[in-house]
């Protein structure tokens, strides 16, 4: 890490401590797709082009079933940390709904496009402008940095498979407070 990098740690540990003391649970989880909830198809030569498109149009069953414990077991509000919120907040929104995400979880928001090389600031800018949260976690398959003390970095072959599973509850259950 270098320092400019060990700065914004401290500064998010910091807010974290502050906001634990002064705010009701806000707990949030920002939300990747490919790699996370996208994964490639195993033995795609089997389907044919109709079948692809389908099994494509929405995210793998297995990665959203267990995306859905987690934000039960968690009372996650997802914010979208994906390269898909280019298509805009709704179209991700109904992505998820229409890939088995439980309506019961709120979707309430997405991290800005500003051209970072590295998403690990756009969290942290989205958590600076939106101070109100108790505790974060993140699901990508990129390298977050100094920030990944709150992450599971997926393989983006797997996504949240359930071993993936078992270790970002590990990871939750040691930060949260």
């Amino acid at each position: 890490m270098n320092i400019e990098e060990i700065k914004l740690l401290i500064s998010i540990k910091n807010l974290l401590k502050e906001n634990q003391k002064n705010f009701p649970q806000k707990n949030l989880l920002f939300l990747d797709f490919d790699g996370v909830i996208n994964i490639p198809i195993k033995d795609y030569e089997q389907y044919n082009e109709e079948e692809l498109i389908n099994l494509y149009s929405f995210g793998n069953k297995t990665c959203m079933d267990n995306l859905n414990i987690l934000c039960a077991t968690f009372d996650f509000q997802i914010v979208i940390s994906s390269s898909w919120r280019i298509s805009g907040l709704k179209y991700c929104e109904k992505y998820l709904l229409e890939s088995g995400l439980n309506t019961n979880i709120p979707i309430i928001g997405e991290t800005k496009l500003y051209g970072f090389n590295k998403r690990f600031y756009e969290i942290n800018d989205y958590l600076i402008n939106h101070p109100d949260f108790t505790n974060f976690f993140i699901l990508d398959d990129l390298h977050m940095g100094p920030l990944h003390i709150f992450a599971l970095q997926t393989n983006f072959q797997e996504g949240l498979s359930d071993e993936n599973l078992k270790k970002a509850i590990k990871i939750c259950k040691r930060n949260f407070k």
